[in-house]
């Protein structure tokens, strides 16, 4: 069993996404080509939701606004540090 203390959890939510393929796909892509390892993913039929670093979330956040683009999904980010007090800063930040 692996512990990790300092994850993020970033999701692209929107009721489109039940009727327009490909949100998954653009989402692993860009973060592939960021270089950001997705430690865990889940989703429902408005969302996909991945667990990465917290060190790369802000990254990640950007790179998923500027995959989508301006109102075709809402992109949030929430951080969990876990283990050590006060490791994140902002525990959550909407993009």
């Amino acid at each position: 069993m692996a512990i990790h203390h300092e994850i993020a959890k970033l999701s692209v939510v929107g009721v489109g996404m039940k009727t327009h393929s490909g949100v998954a796909a653009t989402l692993f892509e860009t973060l592939a080509t960021q270089r950001i390892n997705i430690e865990l993913i889940s989703t429902s039929e408005i969302k996909i939701s991945v667990v990465i670093s917290a060190a790369r979330a802000d990254d990640a956040a950007r790179a998923a606004h500027a995959a989508f683009g301006p109102g075709q999904a809402r992109v949030g980010l929430r951080r969990r540090c876990m283990g050590r007090a006060g490791a994140c800063r902002r525990a959550t930040t909407g993009v």
